[in-house]
């Protein structure tokens, strides 16, 4: 949570301003793309996300992909109220280290689990997304660009991992995924113990 906030302090604090009053659809849009509630949170999850499914070879992104969309349009309709920030950013980095970890051990999934990170990812995403827009046009205008983002941060790395994977000519490409699953899991540990921390 506190990631976020200091990721993106010099530009959040005056569009959230102007929140307050009013807000377009284009202003909608440009916060949704650009200014998530959880922005460091919701993209390491998304990538690890992204990068799992694409390391399996045998899961369709044409599967994986409208499960993904449909469950973050789910979210996406639940109210920014219900849960709160420090919850959600907990959540996400848990997703986000258990798939790191299975990236690093590159264990054969079932079917059923690769449904339910697809789904799990595009909820978490839609409730971290929510628009707390009243005007119809600025919620719009934010799911859009939640959508665009998210789609950027998750569909890159899927379709990415799952082109290098089948590179017969690159055999170091499975070691690469599985560093970097490492990567997400070290860097999630220690965003959770961050989060955690007392404030001094």
């Amino acid at each position: 949570m506190r990631f976020s906030f200091i990721f993106l302090a010099a530009i959040l604090l005056p569009v959230q301003a102007n929140a307050q009053f009013a807000m377009s659809a284009t202003d909608g849009f440009e916060a949704g793309f650009l200014l998530p509630w959880l922005f460091a949170e919701q993209t390491i999850a998304l990538i690890a996300a992204g990068l799992f499914l694409g390391q399996h070879r045998k899961l369709s992104f044409r599967q994986m992909w409208p499960i993904f969309m449909v469950t973050m349009a789910v979210g996406l309709a639940v109210p920014p109220t219900v849960f709160s920030l420090l919850s959600l950013s907990l959540v996400l980095l848990a997703v986000a280290v258990t798939l790191g970890i299975l990236i690093a051990l590159k264990m054969p999934v079932p079917m059923v689990v690769a449904v339910s990170v697809a789904s799990v990812a595009g909820v978490l995403e839609g409730i971290s997304s929510a628009p707390g827009a009243s005007d119809w046009g600025a919620a719009l205008g934010v799911a859009a660009g939640s959508a665009l983002r998210a789609n950027l941060f998750f569909v890159t790395p899927f379709l990415l991992a799952d082109w290098l994977s089948g590179a017969d000519r690159w055999p170091w490409v499975p070691i690469a995924l599985r560093v970097a699953g490492s990567w997400i899991t070290a860097i999630g540990i220690m965003m959770v113990a961050l989060l955690l921390a007392p404030l001094p």
